[in-house]
């Protein structure tokens, strides 16, 4: 899709947008001035006038922002070095990124700058100046060594070796060492890991004041755009910034999450990094709550997942890409396969971004060997015999081999297909996401005066009144949700037993019929004379009352023989489990359902009542319409397949060969036979009924254990999320009138002239908030329809 199609669209709805959003900013601030005291600790208006303004940034500078968050050593600064084609962004063992960092791309420079103060939008005076915050903190953080002493405070930091040597300069120098601005890849390396060092040991000896807790910009870094092969390409219409941001295990004790959530609010996409090697680990755990975290924030639409390290696959054994996307879409819930699903290999990547950056800011250079990014491109291209091909090498050789390498590090198809897609649609998600942001917060401001309009006249007492009746409607909606919890968790508790009985039913039924088939297979296979023995032992256990077992073990001359009948056996115990499957998923479902006709009852009788007297109490007095929220989503089960596999063996056994041979004391005249050792491998294939039983086992449980993982997640994740939500919205849909009957008492109490003074305001508001909610949806409905043009 060209960029130059969006142009038209874009550039004659962007200043319109920008001039609704200044109405709505003016508003604010109006709001705000008249309704609202300088010195109040809720500042509603103000902040919703500030939040505007950065919409209306965003929209002149139409920025599309990407997040990047993993766990530590996934490889989260080699894909951005790899996408910047330079080694900007420092990496070590020990954890590093502490202080999100921003990466602007930009025509307008030729090499990385690191930028503590710069300007947010160029028609602005405005500066974000972190080099002030972090000079402030340099000199408590040495007041507070120079409290406690050296030695305490190198004990405090036992736990980051790395920070001793920061610390004793902390300690000798009264002034920050760093610049506001420096350039080139070493310099911004050094500067970031003394920037990230600094707030670590900030957030050790004066968590207080942490520069985290001051900051509301970050430092950012402009670097110029990829050439055009990297398949990321600059535009007018928008401009891309990589947001760095700490992984969960990198944080240490320090309270990132505010930060992170202002970053992660203020970025289009989110991409969140896999390592491939721990797939199946701890670290996929930790993703799975950052994207739990992120979806709270942004919605799960906004993922994008990089598996990266794939250049480690190497055998049957590992997981296939299918496999990747299976996993990934099972684990996270991220729909959309391979479109938000992408296989990368970071350090292939930077290897081949790394030779063409330097080869593009030295296009004169004739020998690749003389380049500092040419070993390591030629280690990765010619593998073993690197040392022998790499003299020999000439430049146009290594540049196709930097371009076939980057075409299998993933990188080309994933920026081609994700970023590039995302830049061509910056400017009308920033709109959107701007026009939307302004459409709440008129709605809040209109409620809220109508709320406060529809107080004139009305008598202290019977406010008060309104009041303690809506704190008695919340004291009920706080017993109604405890109740409600308590009935999920009994109900879990109740699906745990039944679940784990009917895994315990299933392998009992799968282990018999197993039994009844190999000892039919042992039967027909066996000779006359031991089918004879066979029968008389059946015969004898039958007499006896003791069932007959077997061998356990059957032989095949092929592997192909050997999968036939565990296919035909297994197929028969997939038959027996799948019914059971069926049935307890039935069961499972039939519970949940029961619940959710119990808890929908008993929203009904107990809350919906509350919401509906204070719906009827408030449009009476207030003549205002109240909006009940939507409770419950459908719950899906996917089905459960089977998958098992035949054992394979074999043995090392000796035989003994007849060979000729002459002797000396026979003069070598006549031949004499002789037996010699001959080593022999038999190839044959013996599937057990122990083996086949113990993978069947495992396949009915891990079965099992995702019905249990699928139930149990919609009724804690799902289920509890969508109550929990529900109640809060109610809760706080309650409180925020009762915070407006609070603040109309206020008013009853003013004079008659201020009373006239704010009515006029209220009255003013009111209908400029109607006016530009019209303007808003109207300018929503030409984004809407540029989105839709382009997808």
């Amino acid at each position: 899709m060209s960029n130059d199609a969006l142009k038209p669209d874009i550039h004659a709805i962007q200043q319109a947008v920008v001039d609704v959003l200044s109405q709505v900013r003016d508003l604010m601030n109006y709001a705000s001035k008249k309704l609202e005291s300088s010195d109040g600790k809720e500042r509603r208006y103000a902040e919703h006038a500030k939040s505007i303004e950065n919409e209306i940034t965003k929209v002149k500078n139409l920025e599309l922002r990407m997040a990047i968050a993993a766990p530590m050593k996934a490889g989260k600064s080699t894909i951005i070095n790899a996408i910047v084609g330079q080694d900007i962004l420092p990496s070590r063992n020990a954890a590093m990124t502490t202080l999100p960092t921003e990466i602007v791309f930009s025509k307008d420079v030729t090499e990385p700058k690191l930028k503590l103060r710069y300007q947010l939008d160029p028609e602005s005076d405005d500066f974000v100046d972190i080099y002030s915050v972090l000079r402030k903190s340099w000199r408590k953080l040495q007041e507070q060594i120079n409290t406690i002493g050296i030695t305490q405070a190198s004990e405090d930091i036992a736990e980051y070796p790395h920070l001793q040597d920061l610390l004793v300069d902390v300690s000798e120098s009264p002034e920050i060492p760093f610049l506001s601005e420096v350039s080139g890849t070493e310099a911004i390396q050094k500067s970031l890991t003394d920037l990230n060092d600094l707030v670590r040991l900030c957030g050790v000896l004066v968590p207080s004041d942490n520069p985290l807790m001051s900051l509301v910009s970050v430092p950012r870094i402009e670097v110029p755009f990829l050439d055009e092969s990297s398949g990321l390409k600059l535009d007018s219409v928008g401009k891309l910034v990589i947001v760095d941001t700490p992984g969960p295990n990198e944080a240490g004790d320090l309270n990132l999450g505010n930060v992170v959530k202002l970053q992660l609010e203020a970025s289009s996409i989110i991409l969140l990094v896999l390592d491939y090697t721990q797939l199946n680990a701890e670290a996929a755990e930790n993703v799975r709550s950052d994207v739990d975290k992120v979806s709270e924030i942004k919605g799960k639409d906004s993922i994008y997942i990089l598996v990266n390290k794939i250049d480690l696959r190497k055998g049957k054994k590992d997981m296939t890409k299918e496999q990747v996307l299976e996993f990934v879409q099972n684990k996270f819930d991220i729909q959309g396969s391979s479109d938000r699903v992408f296989e990368i290999s970071a350090s292939r990547a930077a290897y081949a971004s790394n030779f063409r950056s330097e080869y593009r800011m030295n296009p004169d250079i004739d020998e690749p060997q003389s380049m500092e990014t040419a070993e390591m491109l030629a280690r990765q291209a010619f593998g073993d015999m690197w040392e022998d091909e790499f003299p020999e090498a000439s430049m146009g050789r290594m540049l196709k081999a930097a371009d076939r390498i980057w075409s299998k590090s993933g990188f080309a198809d994933f920026l081609e297909r994700a970023i590039a897609v995302l830049i061509a649609q910056a400017a009308p998600r920033t709109l959107s996401s701007a026009l939307n942001d302004a459409s709440g917060r008129l709605t809040d401001l209109q409620n809220n005066t109508n709320i406060q309009k529809g107080s004139f006249g009305q008598d202290v007492a019977k406010l008060k009144a309104a009041i303690d009746a809506l704190e008695n409607d919340l004291r009920k909606l706080n017993d109604c949700r405890d109740n409600l919890k308590v009935e999920v968790v009994d109900l879990r508790r109740s699906l745990e037993r039944k679940l784990s009985s009917n895994l315990v039913d299933m392998q009992a039924q799968s282990r018999e019929q197993l039994k009844r088939i190999f000892g039919r297979k042992e039967y027909k296979e066996a000779g006359l004379v031991k089918k004879a023995g066979l029968g008389l032992t059946k015969l004898v256990g039958l007499l006896v009352g003791q069932d007959y077992q077997g061998t356990g073990e059957i032989k095949f001359k092929s592997a192909n023989e050997a999968n036939r009948f565990v296919e035909t056996a297994t197929a028969s115990v997939k038959m027996i489990v799948n019914d059971l499957m069926s049935i307890a998923r039935e069961n499972a479902w039939r519970e949940v359902k029961g619940l959710r006709n119990r808890i929908e009852k008993l929203l009904r009788t107990k809350t919906k009542p509350i919401i509906e007297q204070a719906q009827r109490r408030l449009s009476k007095q207030f003549n205002v319409t109240l909006e009940l929220p939507d409770m419950f989503d459908e719950l899906y089960l996917e089905d459960v397949n089977l998958d098992i596999q035949a054992k394979s063996r074999s043995r090392e056994y000796t035989e003994y060969k007849t060979v000729k041979e002459r002797r000396w004391y026979t003069l070598w005249l006549y031949e004499h036979k002789k037996q010699v050792p001959v080593s022999r491998t038999e190839r044959f294939f013996v599937v057990s009924v122990d083996e086949v039983n113990q993978n069947v086992d495992e396949s009915i449980e891990a079965a099992v254990t995702k019905v249990k993982q699928q139930v149990f997640e919609y009724l804690e994740e799902d289920f509890q999320a969508v109550l929990d939500k529900s109640f809060s919205e109610l809760d706080q849909f309650l409180k925020g009138y009762e915070e407006s009957l609070q603040e109309s008492i206020s008013i009853n109490k003013q004079d008659a002239e201020k009373q006239a003074e704010r009515k006029a305001a209220l009255d003013k508001i009111s209908n400029d908030s109607a006016k530009l909610k019209e303007s808003v949806e109207k300018q929503k409905k030409h984004v809407g329809e540029i989105l839709k043009s382009k997808q």
